[in-house]
């Protein structure tokens, strides 16, 4: 599932979260044309996935692209989970940008920005706040020694 969130910064994010690995992601884009998300989706996006977004339309084309499983959406003029379907839902990432915004320092320079994102999608991704010092740098160790073959 992916959406797009307008910052106090002045840019536009856009990102996705896998609800099975809670792996994620966030780019900084121009705008949130078609020509524009779509490559991303393609790129962040596993070819079989089942896609849930709300329905903004740059993403209509979608719903007819081979390289996915499956194509859902949630109108949130009305609802944040389909109520049709009760498993259609954007819920996690906009839990995500509510989380981004909060923790976003009030004065980032653009060169710093994306450090501040991969930092956030690593917390997220692997439950930080859940985790006690001692299992916080385990884990950075871990990921340290895998990245440079210890």
């Amino acid at each position: 599932m992916f959406n797009h969130y307008f910052l106090s910064l002045g840019v536009w994010l856009f990102g996705g979260i896998c609800r099975e690995t809670k792996e994620c992601f966030v780019v900084e884009v121009p705008d949130r044309k078609k020509d524009t998300l779509i490559p991303i989706i393609k790129e962040k996006v596993r070819q079989g996935s089942i896609i849930v977004t709300d329905e903004w339309r740059s993403y209509a084309n979608l719903k007819t692209d081979p390289d996915y499983a499956a194509y859902e959406t949630v109108c949130h003029k009305y609802e944040f989970v389909n109520s049709d379907f009760p498993e259609v839902y954007t819920n996690n990432v906009e839990i995500m940008w509510r989380w981004i915004k909060e923790k976003l320092p009030t004065h980032l320079s653009p060169k710093k920005r994306h450090l501040f994102w991969a930092e956030a999608m690593y917390i997220r991704k692997y439950e930080w706040n859940t985790l006690s010092s001692y299992q916080r740098f385990k884990l950075l160790c871990n990921h340290i020694s895998k990245l440079y073959d210890f």
